[in-house]
């Protein structure tokens, strides 16, 4: 499958630096948020491939620039991998002009379908006919690598969410993917932003986009492309970065009547297998797929007797 090069990388590798389009970022405080913090935080622990970018304050944030993403009435394609246990609404990245119908578009953290915390892609155009907007169909805040992908093709917005396209509502309030009135022209003067608001300093945002309460998200990968993905290449993407260093070591640790199994976070997609031979193939069986996490590991305790069980991660 053939996935072309980005027009911009953020790789998160230590820094906010553009590994190919030039487009560096620098921390600031998020547009619009309302507490006193001045001084944004960030760090860079191992992520999906290699390091990743960690909010360390609520209302920190990363601009690139008012030129950057500027592609006029061209398709897109920003693709990311995203971890988080906040449920809280709030805008993740994006290069939109608040109020509303200001030209621009931004991806956020919502609500629908009966979800709690989703991802929403919405555009918006010089009213509200010519603004759409596609939500997730599953629910993101559970502290897993998630790769995302948000495209654009000309008047309709599409979120898909590990290599695959969710099926969620979609600016008409319903299940089909509605489209919007005219094809929006995106070139503005907005900062694409990653983390919190972005817009103009002085506007009085909503409250769920000025919280910015975005203490402990992650974000890696996150690459802009000026045309659309399809359906493979996205897959394909996705696939490719979440195998970037093979399986991860399975790490067992034996307590008194049972025994820890660790391994690490930036590895998403694995499932853990047990099995009580193995010269038995078809012994291998799932142990359970309700991790908890430690530190920067996914962990699972599982008791046990006097038989021997042996463990392995598979995809």
């Amino acid at each position: 499958m053939n996935v072309p090069l980005p027009t911009h990388w953020w790789p998160g590798e230590g820094n906010a630096n553009d590994i190919i389009g030039g487009a560096n970022g620098f921390l600031a405080v998020a547009e619009g948020f309302t507490t006193n913090m001045t001084t944004p935080q960030a760090s860079f622990p191992a992520g999906v491939v290699g390091q990743c970018f960690q909010y360390d304050t609520n209302g920190t944030a990363f601009n690139f620039g008012t030129n950057t993403c500027n592609v006029g009435t061209n398709d897109f394609t920003l693709a990311f991998w995203f971890n988080t246990t906040n449920g809280l609404q709030r805008g993740l990245l994006g290069k939109q002009i608040y109020p509303n119908y200001q030209r621009g578009w931004s991806v956020n953290v919502s609500a629908g379908l009966g979800i709690s915390a989703t991802l929403q892609f919405a555009m918006f155009g010089t009213n509200a006919q010519t603004s759409t907007t596609h939500l997730g169909s599953h629910e993101i805040a559970d502290g897993f690598w998630h790769h995302f992908a948000m495209v654009r093709v000309q008047t309709n917005c599409y979120v898909y969410m590990d290599g695959a396209l969710e099926n969620g509502e979609h600016g008409d309030g319903g299940g089909t993917f509605a489209s919007a009135a005219a094809l929006i022209d995106f070139n503005n003067v907005a900062q694409f932003t990653m983390g919190g608001a972005n817009g103009t300093p002085g506007t009085v945002y909503p409250t769920w986009y000025r919280q910015a309460v975005n203490n402990g998200d992650h974000y890696d990968e996150v690459q802009f492309y000026n045309v659309a993905l399809d359906a493979d290449q996205i897959a394909a993407l996705a696939a490719l970065q979440a195998n970037a260093f093979g399986p991860p070591l399975l790490n067992i640790t034996k307590l008194s009547n049972a025994v820890r199994l660790t391994w690490t976070t930036n590895a998403p997609g694995y499932t853990l297998q047990t099995n009580s031979s193995l010269t038995s193939p078809g012994g291998w069986g799932t142990l359970t797929t309700n991790y908890s996490i430690i530190g920067t590991d996914y962990a699972v305790t599982n008791t046990i007797g006097g038989a021997p069980r042996y463990y392995r991660l598979r995809k």
